[in-house]
Parts: structure tokens; sequence; C-alpha cells
């Protein structure tokens, strides 16, 4: 074998061995894996300018409007559209909270609500990618104020159980600086602390599936989170039985960013992707799901463009 050819295989090796270390798959292959259960529902991607195309649903009919709402709300919606999403392909929309310790006067909040309502199954799912904004947040606009940002929030009847099911904070009282799950009435034993350490401006990937017992009014609940940008993402999951239920089949507007009727109770961050399901989703799905966002795809490195260069070299001096 000439040296010619020996430095064209070495290269070509080299290029293979470059394509490796190559950026993490797109929001896209999520999307992608999630069209493929036939229990998806709804699916928001935030994607686009404004509203009219950052509010579709792909998979149903409810699209997203806007919720601005508060005391001192003037100037518009403070959502921010086109927000840099996840990955270099995605946008989302950046959600607003204020975030002011001066009083109680100035409290409002800008997220979204579904445009018709939803009535969740008793076997139901839930899955986000979503970055964090400020921690702890505390509502000034509620007195006492709560330290609550909602993310998918339902409760039709307003008196009967409650079906918050992601929302930043733990209690009324306690710092908001945890990402929790509750459905029932805001009881002890009813809510549950997300494993998932949070951090201000981290993206985070978190699943829930919720299983109602009609016989006794229990659910079977499994809370799935990572952050994303930990140096090496790890989906965490932990499973409880819940004394309560949320109002399952019974439809209602959900909040998306916001508490179920819109108050300022709203996510301070950026969503990506949320999707809803009509079946809990198996634990090997949701990792699935995750490793869909984790997946290494090929990219050209420094080096790789070097040995394309290269290759183009030693082409052109063979021709000669």
């Amino acid at each position: 074998m000439s040296i010619r050819n020996v430095s064209l295989l070495v290269l070509a090796v080299a290029m293979l061995v470059g394509l490796q270390s190559g950026a993490y798959a797109t929001t896209a292959d999520l999307q992608t894996m999630a069209q493929s259960y036939g229990s998806l529902m709804h699916q928001w991607s935030f994607e686009g300018a404004d509203i009219s195309t950052a509010g579709v649903d792909s998979e149903g009919t409810v699209d997203l409007v806007e919720s601005n709402v508060g005391a001192d709300h003037s100037g518009g919606t403070h959502i921010v559209y086109n927000a840099p999403g996840y990955d270099a392909s995605s946008t989302g929309a950046s959600t607003f909270n204020q975030k002011d310790d001066k009083g109680f006067s100035g409290g409002h909040g800008d997220a979204f609500l579904t445009s018709d309502t939803i009535a969740p199954p008793g076997t139901f799912s839930w899955e986000v990618v979503l970055q964090t904004g400020y921690s702890p947040i505390t509502n000034i606009g509620e007195t006492p104020p709560y330290n609550l940002g909602y993310v998918i929030a339902h409760r039709p009847t307003g008196g009967g159980p409650r079906g918050y099911f992601l929302w930043q904070g733990t209690s009324h009282s306690a710092s908001g600086d945890s990402f929790t799950s509750l459905t029932g009435d805001w009881q002890a034993g009813e809510a549950t602390v997300i494993p998932a350490p949070l951090a201000e401006n981290n993206w985070y990937y978190m699943a829930g599936t919720h299983t109602v017992n009609i016989v006794d009014g229990s659910s079977q609940v499994d809370l799935y989170a990572a952050d994303l940008n930990a140096p090496v993402p790890t989906l965490s999951h932990t499973s409880f039985a819940n004394p309560k239920a949320y109002e399952h089949g019974v439809a209602g507007t959900f909040g998306i960013g916001a508490s179920y009727w819109g108050g300022v109770e709203t996510f301070p961050g950026v969503l990506d992707e949320i999707n809803l399901y009509n079946k809990a989703l198996s634990e090997s799905q949701i990792g699935d799901n995750f490793a869909a966002l984790m997946n290494p795809i090929p990219e050209p490195s420094t080096f790789v463009l070097l040995a394309v260069g290269a290759l183009g070299l030693i082409w052109c001096r063979r021709r000669r």
C-alpha cells in the first residue's frame, strides 16, 4: 500500500473517531418518540415568535392562550418568545413571575392557559423539558405570599381534589426552591418533592405518572427527574401511594406555566416541551424518552474539519 493510501486510511479512521465526540440529540427526537406512543393527547413545543405558533397543540386541538394577570400588569405580556431552547435547534417560551421584595401591590405573572378544557383520565402522564428561572420564588401578589410557580395545574371545580401535577415550591410557607407534585387537598402525605435539586438557569427533564384507584380514591404516583446540566445527567425515580386522587375525568382548564385559574403564581423559567398522555407511561418508556435527549449524535469537530482539509490536499496532490 502506498504512503498516500495509508495516509488516506489513517485520516478516514481519525474522522470517524472525531465524529464520536458530538453534540446531544435534539428535542425533535423526544417529540418523535412521544408521537410514537398512541397515548399522546397533547404536545406543546413553544416554537415561534408569538402565541399563534408557540401555543399550537401539535398532537391535539387544544392550543394555548396567554394569561397575563396581576395587580400592576401593564405594557402587555412579559412572555419572551423564541427564547433559547434546550438545544440549538429548539426555542422555548420564557414565562414571567415578578420578583419584588418591596410589597404586594406590584405582583403579576405571565404564562398560559389551555384554550379549551381537558379531562385527564384515571391513568395519566405528563412530561416536560424546562429551564428554571430564579429560586426561591415568592409571589408578592398573594396575602400571605405563596412560594409557588405552577407548571402543569388542573382543578376544574375549584374546591375539589387538586391536580397540581408539577410546580416550583413545596408549600405556602416554605421556600420555593424545589419541584413538587401534588394531588389531593393540600394535606400531609398528598404531595411529594421531586428528587432533583433545583438550580437556577439549569435545564431539567421531568415526568410523572398517576394511576387512580377508583375503589378507595387513592392514586399511585411515579415521578422522574434529571438535571440536564449535570456533568452526567441521571434520571431519578421516586414512587409513592397517595391517599387522594386528582379530579380525573372532570373537564377543566389546564394552567401551563400558570395556575388553573390564571393567577400570578406563575413559573419563572423557559418552557420547551410539554407532553400529556392518556395512560401511565412505563418506566422503560420514560427512560427511552430521556435517552432520546441524551443520545450523542455526530457533530464535526475542529479536528475533523482539519482532517477533511488534509484529505483534500492529498487528493489534489494525487491528481498532479
